[in-house]
C-alpha cells in the first residue's frame, strides 16, 4: 500500500509540474481540462499495470533426481511460532479511517447545503439550466444545471449579461462533473497534499473556459474585466460550486488577451507522450519477461512416417503405392525438417507383412547413416524397447510385425505430460489409497507400484495434476520380522530354495518343450567379394538372426537354407530361456530372503532418518523464525524511513502550499491595490467631469442672462424706436431736414403731407431716402 501511495504521488507530481510548467500559460483550456482528468486517471492506475515482453526460450531437458529419502516428523514437538501484533499498522489504518471519515463528512455536508438552497428558493426553469433566486446578497455561482442568483437584481435585471454567459458556460461544459471527482478522490486520499494544487488548477481552467465563451459572444475585453474587478465579493456561497469572481489574478486577466500560438502548442503537447513513457516505466507494478516455449509440430510428435510391406514387398505410404528411391528422399526431407531443433521426434515406422526376401534391409544402413541409430520393433499389440542395429543371417517369420527406427530424441520435448490413460490410471489409484488411509483400513501396496505412481505424477503437467487426486500420504510400511541369523561356521536348518518343478510329459501327448539343437550344417560358401551383415532382432517367440547380403537376387536353395537355419536358431532359444527362467526363479526365492533381512535394516534406519529429519526440521524452524525476526525488523525500518520520506515530503508540500499562498495573496493584494488605484482616478475623472459640467452650467447661465438683458435692451430700443417713427413725427423731423415731399408723382408741402397723413389712418406709405445730402420723402396710396 505504501508503494502504491509512493508511486501514484510522484507520478502525480511529474503529470502536474508539466502542467504548471508548459501548458498553464497556453490557451488551450479544453486540451488541459483533459489532461488534468487524465493525470488523474494515469497517476493512480499506473501502480497496478505490469508490463510483459514475450522471450523466446528453448525447452531444456529435465533432469530428476530420484533421491528422495522417506522422512517421519513428529509434528507436535515443533513449536508454533505465533507473530507479534503489529501496532503501528493499526495505529495508522485507524488514522486512515479517521481522515476518510472526517473528509467524507464535509463532502456530504456540502451537497446537503446546496440540496437545501435548492428546495427553500424560488426556481426558474429555462432550456438549458435551472435559476435559483436566492435572497441574500450572494455572487452568482453554479452547481450541476443551477445557477445561484441574488433575487432582487435577478428580477431588476440588474445582472450584467456578461456575468449570466459566464455562469451558463459552466453549466453547459458539466464543470461540476470535473470538482465533484476530483472532491471524492481527496476523500480517498486526504493525506496527500498534491490534490489541493491540482484542485486548484482544475478550478482555475474552470474559470479560462467560462471567460473565453464570454469574450466569443463579441463582448468588449476592457468592460469584462472591469467588470470582474467592480463586481462585489460573497462567502455565502458552497465549496462545491462554480463562482463568477473565483481566483481573480492577475494570469486570468491576462489570459484573456493571449493569442494562439499553434506551433508552440504542438510541441508542447508532443512532449506529454515521453512524459507517459517515463510514468509508465518508471512507476508500474512490474516487469516481467513473458517466456515463449517453442512447441513441437503436433505431426512431428504424435504422427510416425508409416511404411507398409505387402506379401509381394510392395511399398505403401498414406495407401499410396510408392518405390525404395522415394521413401530415400522422404526420409532425407523428415530429417533434414527435425534437423533444426535440439530434441525433436524423427521416426520412421516400416509395417511388415511377408518379408520374405528382407529387401528393405539395405535401406535401414542407410537410415542409420542419417542419424537413425536405434531399431524399435512392434506388433500390433506390444513394443519392445529399442534395440540397436545390428546384422545377422536370418528371415522374418510369417507373422505380421512393425520396425520402428527412430532417434533417441529427448522425453520432456517429444511428449508434454503422461497419456490420458496414464492419469486415470493414477487418479483410480491415488483415490483408493486416500480412501483406505481415511478409513484405517489396511493398505496392500507394492514397492515397484509405489515408485511407479511416484514417476507418473512427476512427469505430469501442471493442468494434468490440477484434475487428479493428491497424491497419498502413505505411511511408513511395519517393521519387517526378524530373519533367522547364522553365524559363520556354523550349521544352519534353513532350508534351501526349493529348485523349479520340471516340465510333465505324459506319454504318448505331444511336447512343447525344444528338443536340443542338432549341430547347425555347413552352409552355402558365398563369394568373399559379397559383404554380409548380420543382426539379432528380438520377436514374439524369441531371437533371430537375419542374413542380410547387400544383393537383392536370392535363388530358392538360399532362402531353403535361411528358413532350415532360422528353425534351428529358434528351438535352440526357447531350450535356452526355459533355463533361464529356472535360473531366474531360483534368483528370486534367494533376493526375497535377502530383503527380508534388509527391511528390518531398513526400518531401522527409517527411524534414525526420522529423528534426524525432526532434529533438522528444528533447526530449520529456528532459522526461519531468526529469518522473520530479521525480515521483521527490516520492515519496520523500511517502515520508518518510508514515514520519514513522506513526512519530509508533506513538509514540503506544506512550504510549497505556502509560498503559493503568499503569492496569492500577493497578487490578490496587488489587484486590489490596482482596483483601488483605477477607482481614485476614475473618482477623479467623475469630479472632473462633475466640475466641467458645472462650470459649462454656469458659463450657460451667464450666457442666458446676458441673452435675456440684451433682449430687453433690445425691445426697449424698440420701443422708443416706434414711438419716434410715427408717420406724423416723420413728417415733422423731415420737414426739420428740408426734406421734399411728393404725393403719387407730385410735390407738395411738408404741411400737405401732414395732412396727408393724419387722415388717411396710416393707410399712406412712406418711402424716406437721402441722396446726395438731400432727403426726399414719396408718400403713396
Amino acid at each position: 500500500m505504501i508503494a502504491y501511495i509512493i508511486k501514484s504521488s510522484l507520478c502525480l507530481i511529474l503529470l502536474w509540474g508539466f502542467y504548471k510548467l508548459f501548458l498553464e500559460k497556453e490557451n488551450i483550456h479544453f486540451v488541459k481540462r483533459f489532461y488534468l482528468l487524465f493525470s488523474l486517471v494515469f497517476a493512480f492506475s499506473v501502480p497496478f499495470v505490469t508490463l510483459t515482453y514475450e522471450v523466446e526460450v528453448v525447452p531444456q531437458p529435465e533432469i530428476i533426481l530420484d533421491t528422495a529419502v522417506p522422512m517421519m516428523m513428529n509434528v507436535s514437538e515443533v513449536n508454533e511460532v505465533k507473530e507479534p501484533i503489529n501496532y503501528i499498522s493499526i495505529i495508522v489504518w485507524s488514522l486512515y479511517g479517521i481522515g476518510v471519515l472526517i473528509f467524507g463528512i464535509r463532502f456530504i455536508k456540502n451537497l446537503i447545503d446546496i440540496g437545501k438552497k435548492v428546495r427553500r428558493n424560488e426556481r426558474l426553469k429555462e432550456t438549458s439550466h435551472v435559476n435559483v433566486l436566492v435572497g441574500n446578497s450572494i455572487v452568482p455561482h453554479t452547481f450541476l444545471d443551477f445557477i445561484f442568483v441574488p433575487k432582487k437584481e435577478f428580477q431588476e435585471k440588474a445582472i450584467p449579461k456578461e456575468i449570466l454567459v459566464h455562469e451558463k458556460t459552466h453549466v453547459l461544459q458539466k464543470h461540476t462533473l470535473d470538482i465533484l471527482f476530483v472532491e471524492l478522490l481527496q476523500v480517498i486520499f486526504w493525506f496527500n497534499p498534491v490534490f489541493i494544487f491540482i484542485k486548484k488548477s482544475i478550478r482555475l481552467n474552470h474559470e479560462f473556459l467560462a471567460d473565453q465563451n464570454v469574450l466569443k459572444q463579441q463582448f468588449s475585453i476592457q468592460s469584462y474585466v472591469d467588470l470582474l474587478l467592480n463586481y462585489k465579493n460573497s462567502s455565502n456561497q458552497a465549496g462545491l460550486s462554480s463562482p463568477i469572481n473565483y481566483s481573480l489574478t492577475k494570469k486570468r486577466l491576462q489570459m484573456m488577451t493571449k493569442n494562439f500560438s499553434r506551433k508552440k502548442t504542438i510541441l508542447k503537447m508532443l512532449a506529454v507522450l515521453p512524459l507517459l513513457a517515463i510514468g509508465l516505466l518508471s512507476f508500474n507494478n512490474d516487469i516481467v519477461a513473458k517466456e515463449i516455449i517453442k512447441e513441437v509440430p503436433e505431426r512431428l510428435i504424435e504422427d510416425d512416417f508409416e511404411l507398409t510391406i505387402d506379401a509381394s514387398n510392395n511399398l505403401y505410404h498414406e495407401e499410396k503405392k510408392i518405390n525404395i528411391d522415394e521413401v530415400r528422399n522422404l526420409a532425407k526431407e523428415y530429417v533434414k525438417l527435425n534437423a533444426t531443433k535440439k530434441t525433436t521426434n524423427a521416426s520412421i515406422t516400416f509395417h511388415q507383412e511377408a518379408n520374405k526376401d528382407l529387401f528393405i534391409l539395405p535401406l535401414l544402413n542407410e537410415l542409420k547413416d542419417l542419424g537413425m541409430d536405434d531399431i524399435k520393433f512392434k506388433n500390433e499389440n506390444f513394443v519392445e524397447e529399442p534395440q540397436s542395429f545390428e546384422p545377422s543371417t536370418t528371415t522374418d517369420t510369417s507373422e505380421k510385425r512393425t520396425m520402428t527406427i527412430s532417434k533417441n530424441w529427448e522425453k520432456k520435448d517429444v511428449q508434454d505430460g503422461v497419456t490420458k490413460e496414464m492419469v486415470k490410471e493414477y487418479d483410480v489409484w491415488a483415490k483408493n489409497i486416500n480412501a483406505k488411509i481415511k478409513g484405517n483400513k489396511p493398505i496392500n501396496i507394492k514397492q515397484s507400484e509405489i515408485y511407479r505412481m511416484i514417476d507418473v505424477y512427476r512427469k505430469m503437467t501442471a493442468e494434468q495434476r490440477k484434475g487428479v487426486e493428491q497424491f497419498p500420504d502413505i505411511p511408513p510400511p511395519p517393521p519387517v520380522p526378524e530373519s533367522p541369523k547364522v553365524m559363520k561356521g556354523e550349521k544352519s536348518n534353513i532350508p534351501p530354495p526349493p529348485p523349479p518343478p520340471a516340465p510333465e510329459v505324459k506319454k504318448g501327448e505331444k511336447s512343447d518343450i525344444p528338443p536340443p539343437p542338432p549341430p547347425a550344417p555347413k552352409g552355402k560358401e558365398y563369394d568373399n567379394n559379397k559383404s554380409k551383415k548380420s543382426e539379432k532382432i528380438k520377436t514374439e517367440d524369441g531371437y533371430a538372426e537375419i542374413l542380410l547380403s547387400e544383393e537383392e537376387d536370392w535363388t530358392k536353395e538360399e532362402k531353403s537354407v535361411l528358413k532350415a537355419e532360422v528353425q534351428r536358431e529358434l528351438a535352440r532359444e526357447r531350450a535356452e530361456l526355459a533355463r533361464e527362467k529356472a535360473e531366474i526363479r531360483r534368483e528370486e526365492a534367494m533376493v526375497r530372503a535377502e530383503e527380508s533381512r534388509m527391511g528390518q535394516e531398513i526400518a531401522m534406519l527409517s527411524q534414525e532418518e526420522a529423528r534426524q529429519a525432526a532434529e533438522n526440521a528444528r533447526e530449520n524452524a529456528m532459522i526461519s523464525r531468526e529469518a522473520a525476526e530479521k525480515a521483521r525488523a527490516m520492515a519496520r525500518e523500511a517502515a520508518e524511513e518510508s514515514r520519514e520520506r513522506s513526512e519530509k515530503s508533506m513538509r514540503k508540500a506544506e512550504v510549497q502550499a505556502r509560498k503559493a499562498e503568499k503569492e496569492i495573496r500577493m497578487e490578490e493584494m496587488k489587484a486590489r491595490k490596482n482596483a483601488q488605484k483605477a477607482e481614485l482616478e476614475a473618482r477623479k475623472v467623475i469630479r472632473k467631469a462633475e466640475m466641467n459640467a458645472r462650470k459649462a452650467e454656469m458659463e450657460a447661465e451667464k450666457k442666458m442672462r446676458r441673452a435675456e438683458m440684451n433682449a430687453m435692451r433690445a425691445e426697449q430700443r424698440a420701443a422708443r424706436m416706434a414711438e419716434n417713427n410715427t408717420p406724423d413725427k416723420l413728417i415733422e423731423r423731415m420737414a426739420k431736414n428740408d426734406a421734399d415731399f411728393y404725393y403719387n408723382g407730385k410735390q407738395i408741402s411738408a404741411k400737405e403731407a401732414l395732412k396727408l397723413v393724419e387722415g388717411s389712418n396710416n393707410k399712406i406709405s412712406i418711402d424716406a431716402s437721402t441722396k446726395n445730402g438731400k432727403s426726399k420723402v414719396k408718400l403713396k396710396d
